[in-house]
């Protein structure tokens, strides 16, 4: 699809896409050049990373809210933690949610170290994953103690429905395929 397909299936205006595209805050590959890109050929789940990645931003077209993180950092995100297809996302049950939690580790010697660690699955999935967790103290390794921070999470399989709704509304073969 071109640039107006994906524009529909993700619910954005133009303007805002190509911000995004001359920030080089988009979670795939996009020509530099304007012209090359308005006849760029888009996919299913480069409208789905985007859509992902504008439920990170929590900022719709021309709705803003404060409580989004920035649109580099959840490009990055959506790159590093979305490893599903649009199609995958979709068909999805329990509903499968992509995100990072941010973690504080208490080193050996006394500092603190921050990282992340990238989340895919459903919330029961997650949940049970870091409940026993954290925090936890550690025997060996670098940490003495592992502490989370902050989780940013986003609901994939409703993203996809979105894109996947939108697409269909086109009449794109694609979409239908998956919808079935």
């Amino acid at each position: 699809m071109r640039r107006a397909g994906i524009i529909h299936c993700v619910g954005i205006d133009a303007p805002r896409f190509n911000l995004l595209r001359k920030r080089k805050q988009l979670p795939f590959h996009v020509a530099r050049d304007e012209n090359a890109a308005k006849w760029q050929d888009f996919s299913l789940d480069d409208a789905f990373r985007l859509r992902v990645e504008l439920d990170f931003v929590a900022q719709e077209s021309t709705e803003t809210y404060p409580e989004g993180l920035g649109a580099e950092y959840a490009s990055r995100l959506v790159t590093n933690s979305v490893s599903l297809t649009v199609g995958t996302a979709y068909l999805a049950r329990p509903e499968i949610w992509v995100g990072v939690c941010v973690f504080e580790g208490l080193m050996q010697d006394g500092k603190t170290e921050t990282y992340r660690e990238h989340l895919c699955g459903s919330l029961s999935q997650i949940l049970s994953k870091y409940h026993d967790e954290i925090p936890r103290q550690t025997e060996e390794g670098p940490y003495k103690y592992i502490s989370g921070k902050r989780v940013f999470l986003a609901n994939a399989t409703r993203a996809a429905r979105f894109v996947v709704q939108r697409a269909q509304e086109l009449g794109l073969p694609e979409a239908e395929e998956i919808a079935e």
